[in-house]
């Protein structure tokens, strides 16, 4: 299931193509989706039954880099379906194509120390060390931003992001939340005002946050005011979440306008051979028998598939000799399943 925004998972498919969007090759180095896959950093597996949301994600990028767009694009599905994995496929295309893609992860458990709006902090920081070391980078761009930012970038400094280096200046406050309600209005705006200084049609950012289903409310309250900014360009935002751990946090963030939607279910067992062929090879007698073995185990999930060879990798009963791979499905089906 893919959907746009008009709800309409029908029409995903033909909305990349009938409103003129680029395709996958255009945008890319690589003429088709094959290429990718061959690509020698290309994390193969990850890419298996997922062309169609990889070329939306590409499309989408293509349409901030040479339209001078913005995109809020969201991917869910249950836990092992490959969010993550799919979001630095594509992290892999947008820095081949001078953009620059930053990340920032959500946590369980507040208790194990994770601050307000830590993932925006982190992703934020990112972005100023893939600024500075760009080559474009120079005093005049430096003084655009200290320009944008104004006095305001003390709340940068104290919420944990670090822009020191890419300011050449000294930190003069320490770390610590922005609670204060006065004060957090103006956090909300200096975000703001540092992702437009930070994009460029030459450099478009790619903000990638994952597992929202755990974000905080200071960040619910930062990722809407992204939402809701029609005027940012060369921007895209990405959310990603897990069906199974849905929270109200979360409910309230997909209830608002996305240009995307791409759900992601686990592979039916054509996709798991294909999947299994990328490590082990395709010309095995019995791939067919152990792919069906794999599929019923694991029900198609990705992450458990992985799993699983890596399982019976270090039981013994997969074993790449001279390399070649040897293994017997009865003897795995007999102790595994």
């Amino acid at each position: 299931l893919i959907g746009t925004s008009n709800n309409n998972p029908m029409n995903a498919t033909d909305s990349v193509h009938s409103q003129g969007f680029t395709t996958l090759s255009s945008i890319t180095e690589a003429t088709n989706y094959q290429d990718i896959l061959s690509s020698e950093n290309s994390n193969h597996q990850a890419l298996i039954g997922r062309e169609l949301e990889l070329e939306i994600l590409l499309n989408a990028y293509n349409l901030i880099k040479q339209k001078n767009s913005s995109q809020k694009i969201v991917i869910h599905g249950d836990s092992g379906t490959g969010k993550t994995s799919l979001a630095f496929a594509f992290q892999q295309i947008v820095i081949q194509n001078q953009g620059f893609f930053c990340t920032g992860k959500h946590f369980q458990d507040s208790c194990l120390g994770q601050e307000s709006y830590s993932a925006i902090t982190n992703a934020f920081s990112d972005l100023c060390d893939l600024v500075l070391q760009s080559n474009e980078f120079n005093e005049q761009r430096r003084t655009e931003i200290q320009e944008a930012l104004g006095n305001d970038v003390e709340l940068l400094v104290r919420a944990g992001t670090n822009i020191s280096p890419l300011l050449n200046v000294i930190p003069q406050f320490a770390s610590s939340e922005v609670k204060n309600e006065v004060v957090f209005a103006r956090f909300k705006n200096v975000c703001r005002k540092f992702l437009r200084a930070m994009v460029s049609s030459e450099h478009p950012v790619v903000l990638f946050l994952d597992d929202i289903q755990w974000m905080d409310k200071g960040t619910e309250e930062l990722v809407k005011f992204f939402l809701q900014d029609t005027e940012i360009r060369n921007f895209m935002l990405i959310l990603a979440y897990r069906d199974e751990e849905s929270t109200t946090i979360e409910k309230n963030i997909i209830k608002l306008d996305f240009d995307s939607v791409l759900s992601l279910e686990n592979l039916n067992c054509h996709l798991v051979k294909d999947m299994i062929a990328v490590e082990l090879g395709d010309d095995l007698e019995e791939i067919n028998d152990l792919s069906a073995l794999i599929f019923r185990k694991t029900a198609g999930n990705p992450f458990y598939v992985k799993q699983f060879i890596s399982s019976i990798q270090k039981e013994g009963f997969l074993k790449k000799i001279n390399g070649n791979w040897y293994f017997d499905t009865g003897v795995i089906r007999a102790e595994m399943m």
